[in-house]
């Protein structure tokens, strides 16, 4: 969207800095990298700077308008209330395709509720997915939102001005709302180490949750570089047995080749999917419900960062969706890692809104 000519934008001071020699080094949210600006940005901050705050349209006479919106989208640029919202608030929602819906205001809420984590500090990759829940909205029409979805925006957060616990607040926030409104979240991501996150906040209402994971990867490995609580998207299963009372997790269509021996998970295998569902039916024991991007074939989804092949297919994931939806208890659930490759189209992306419909049907 097109801000307004008018609108005025100012130098977000918490990504931005000057260095002793006089240029500028820039700290991109998300990414946990700096870079020094190329003269034209170093020129362009200058100038805001001196001014303190410019128009749109003003911006738009210094630097080509992929390069502004660049600037805005990656927070470089603030607007007043974009500022205000970030710093006090829970939701971006001005991310949101539900115009004027205030997810910690409203009286009512749907039956369920979109929640974005525009996250990627933790991902091995070279494909972010910061962008994830950005690239689902743009895959979806205004008309096309299921009537039992509302859009709450994105979770804010600033990781260059503040540390996990803040954004652990805030899904905190969130899913109290949803549950005392009655509404199952689904995320949207994002970093697949948020599931850590968003699994522990369940946990203080579900007390013996389980987890149901359909991926391409067991995520239980070792590893412990990360920016944060040594946590990735490759090792958050592994640190949720550890560090939590799950004792039950199902891993559906795993084929990384990694051999698990866990008395406390289940691997199935696509084919044998159906067969385990029939087990299902009935269970009352709530479940939670996170889904890797990556489970589909590569053909089907390839923004992806670590891509397999064998995967599933769409209409395959969409039914296996529903046939876990009738016979399980899922309480909230989440589709992570879409990728964004800079490309017009994001094939995952399209394919995450077919999964989201699944999931509110």
């Amino acid at each position: 969207m097109v801000p307004d000519p008018t609108r005025q934008f100012f130098i977000n001071p918490f990504i931005v800095s000057k260095a002793q020699d006089g240029d500028f080094k820039f700290f991109l949210p998300y990414y946990q990298f700096s870079f020094s600006g190329p003269p034209a940005l170093n020129d362009l901050i200058n100038r805001l700077q001196a001014a303190g705050s410019t128009s749109y349209q003003a911006l738009l006479e210094w630097m080509d308008s992929a390069t502004v919106n660049w600037l805005i989208d990656n927070y470089i640029l603030f607007s007043p209330e974009k500022a205000d919202t970030l710093k006090h608030g829970v939701f971006d929602y001005g991310a949101s395709l539900t115009p004027g819906y205030n997810l910690l205001q409203a009286t009512s809420a749907s039956p369920c509720t979109l929640i974005g984590l525009p996250f990627h500090t933790n991902t091995f990759g070279s494909l972010t997915t910061q962008f994830g829940p950005q690239s689902v909205r743009k895959c979806i029409r205004p008309e096309g939102i299921p009537a039992n979805l509302k859009d709450a925006g994105d979770i804010i957060f600033l990781p260059h001005s503040e540390g996990l616990s803040c954004i652990r607040h805030r899904i905190e926030i969130a899913l109290k709302k949803c549950f005392t409104a009655r509404s199952t979240p689904v995320f949207v991501g994002g970093d697949h180490s948020l599931t850590y996150y968003t699994f522990r906040e369940v946990c203080t209402k579900y007390k013996d949750l389980r987890l149901i994971q359909i991926d391409a990867h067991c995520d239980l490995t070792e590893s412990k570089v990360s920016a944060f609580d040594h946590l990735t998207n490759a090792n958050f299963v592994r640190k949720l047995l550890e560090e939590t009372q799950l004792d039950e997790v199902v891993q559906i269509g795993v084929r990384d080749g990694v051999e698990i021996n866990h008395e406390h998970v289940e691997q199935v295998k696509i084919n044998d999917a159906s067969k385990w569902l029939e087990v299902q039916k009935g269970c009352a024991r709530p479940a939670y419900l996170t889904i890797d991007i990556d489970c589909l074939d590569p053909g089907e989804a390839p923004e992806v960062n670590h891509p397999l092949p064998g995967g599933l297919k769409i209409d395959e994931l969409t039914h296996l969706v529903g046939g876990i939806l009738e016979n399980c208890n899922v309480v909230a659930s989440d589709i992570m890692e879409i990728g964004s490759g800079g490309t017009p189209v994001c094939r995952a992306a399209e394919m995450a809104v077919k999964i989201i419909q699944a999931l509110v049907q």
